[in-house]
């Protein structure tokens, strides 16, 4: 099976195949095709029936083919779910499951992101992964600390991590997110507060004060 227009044999060919027969299927098409024609994937994706089943198949990918059309066909059966992230995480080599994660994270909506996050071990699963290649994801960092409600330390943490790495105009927007941020919540005498920030909370604290009240008690003394 070769070509696209097979998509309707390949559908029944896979009716009633399961568990193991179903890894070998896969990884016979995978032989032929390199995981090249797009329109398989679902269908063999679908064939699943139970989670089972699933990790089966996933298992025979992994340890048969490691290449884009291969990710490809693995990304078919993930979504951003605390399933999918602790398999990623748990299954995956490391620097695979980073790269899938990546295109997870893009293809993501502003809803799964905060979603996934409102587990905190789904959350530090992927911080964890990501921050295994700071360089290669600062784009996918910086948007899920940008949906995630992490302590204002642990968000300086990580939200300074990426900086280097991003395009200017894009750093600069990212750093007017977390100033809000550290300006109603962090201290500005702490070290993970970088100097040229703390200049710029001088200059706008007239206006932070009236909008963050709480933090009246708080200003030095001849600020």
């Amino acid at each position: 099976m070769t070509a696209e227009a097979q998509t309707p044999v390949l559908e029944a060919a896979l009716d009633g195949v399961k568990g193991d027969d179903l890894a070998e299927f896969a990884v016979a098409v995978g032989q032929h095709t390199e995981f090249g024609i797009a329109a398989f994937n679902e269908p063999i994706a679908n064939a699943a029936r139970n989670a089972e089943s699933l990790n089966g198949l996933r298992a025979s990918i992994l340890s048969n083919f490691d290449g884009a059309g291969s990710d490809r066909f693995l990304l078919s059966t993930l979504d951003l779910t605390a399933a999918d992230i602790a398999w990623l995480d748990g299954e995956v080599e490391r620097a695979r499951a980073v790269r899938l994660l990546r295109r997870l994270v893009d293809d993501a909506s502003p809803r799964a992101l905060v979603s996934v996050q409102r587990d905190s071990t789904s959350r530090d699963r992927i911080l964890g992964l990501l921050m295994d290649d700071i360089a290669g994801s600062a784009g996918q960092l910086i948007r899920v600390a940008s949906s995630s409600d992490l302590p204002i330390g642990r968000l300086l943490d990580v939200g300074r991590a990426p900086l280097p790495f991003l395009a200017r105009e894009q750093r600069d927007k990212f750093v007017t997110e977390l100033l809000g941020r550290a300006l109603a919540e962090a201290d500005l005498d702490d070290a993970r507060v970088p100097p040229c920030w703390r200049t710029r909370a001088v200059r706008f604290r007239p206006v932070s004060w009236s909008i963050w009240p709480h933090r009246r008690g708080r200003r030095r003394s001849g600020s």
